[in-house]
């Protein structure tokens, strides 16, 4: 049993020290910007493609963690991924009127971009279920 606890924490750490290691969808996106004639229209195509692959990868480690889990825990992720959404929209309703009422087109990167942190968030949450589910 003790051992069994001391591998849990082991493994806990692990997962939060590879949090810090870049995402391949990160290493892209940032490869994307380096660009040096990355112009406002070039940074949006790479906010916005990073948010939809991270949204992608949301929804595989939903399906994933919905394929491991029984019929109880199915509906509570069901139901927690309902509200994640009304959360997500009304956080982007909000960014997307208070960053595109601002003077000059840099504001609308930074509003996507949290856009793109919202999706991330989520995406790495469920992936964290899945993998602790999926190492029993």
């Amino acid at each position: 049993m003790k051992i069994k606890i001391i591998f849990f924490f082991t493994l806990l750490t692990c997962i939060g020290f590879s949090q810090d290691n870049k995402n391949q969808i990160d290493v892209e996106f940032e490869k994307c910007l380096s660009n040096d004639t990355a112009t406002t229209y070039v940074m949006l195509y790479c906010v916005r493609t990073a948010r939809d692959l991270w949204e992608g990868e949301m929804n595989k480690y939903y399906n994933l963690l919905m394929s491991k889990i029984d019929a109880e825990q199915q509906n509570k992720l069901k139901e927690s991924q309902e509200k994640w959404v009304e959360f997500k929209n009304a956080e982007i309703a909000f960014s997307n009127l208070t960053y595109y009422n601002m003077e000059g087109t840099m504001w609308r990167v930074i509003g996507l971009s949290n856009q793109k942190d919202i999706y991330k968030q989520r995406a790495t949450e469920l992936r964290t279920y899945y993998e602790m589910i999926s190492f029993e």
